[in-house]
């Protein structure tokens, strides 16, 4: 499953961020963020896209941080 996410710099200044994600370790696994870490001027968006392999046994709707 691929989730695609716009990050947003809502700060004045440039800003580097490392993305993670979390808490949806009993239903998947993460298997890559790309890109994993994003520089981006204040104001400016870009788009990631999080892999993620679902368990088997993961059934219903599911959320993650």
């Amino acid at each position: 499953m691929i989730v695609n996410a716009i990050v947003t710099n809502n700060g004045a200044s440039a800003s580097t961020l490392i993305l993670s994600a979390a808490g949806f370790d009993d239903w998947a696994k993460l298997e890559n963020i790309n890109p994993a870490a994003v520089t981006l001027a204040g104001g400016e968006s870009k788009e990631v896209a999080l892999k993620f392999t679902l368990n088997k046994d993961a059934s219903g709707d599911k959320s993650f941080n």
